[in-house]
């Protein structure tokens, strides 16, 4: 089953990045429409990156996309998984972090829907991938 990663993190740091960015740039050049216009393409542009995650029998899918155009896509076979560790962020959201053996490390944190990580949890146990909860994420399953 796919998944769509929300990608709220994303959008707030083009946001500060973009304001921050505007401020040190409009005190050496002043106010100009063209900069204004340049940071706002900047920030269509950012903002339509697309994560999707798959969960399948026998492997996991990341995908990044930009519009409609594929940017990356990582397939991970149970074997590649060192383990699963299911964390808790903010105050009440479930998140998991793909430990792999070689590469970097998934961080699934605004997977939609939420049943998701049960979903991941299941794979796990099916395939023998090691899970990690943590003391917080726990709390959160009750």
């Amino acid at each position: 089953m796919e998944y769509k990663l929300d990608n709220q993190r994303l959008r707030m740091l083009i946001i500060v990045f973009l304001v921050i960015s505007w401020n040190i740039v409009a005190d050496y050049y002043d106010f100009s429409y063209l900069l204004l216009l340049a940071f706002l393409l900047l920030a269509v542009v950012l903002g339509s990156f697309h994560f999707h995650f798959k969960i399948n029998e026998d492997q996991l899918i990341y995908k990044v996309s930009f519009m409609k155009i594929r940017v990356l896509e990582k397939h991970i076979y149970p074997n590649q998984i060192e383990r699963l560790k299911f964390i808790r962020v903010n105050w009440a959201t479930k998140a998991a972090i793909i430990k792999v053996n070689k590469g970097l490390n998934i961080r699934l944190a605004v997977l939609e829907p939420k049943t998701a990580y049960d979903h991941l949890l299941t794979f796990a146990k099916e395939n023998q991938v090691a899970v990690e909860k943590t003391k917080d994420y726990s709390i959160l399953e009750r």
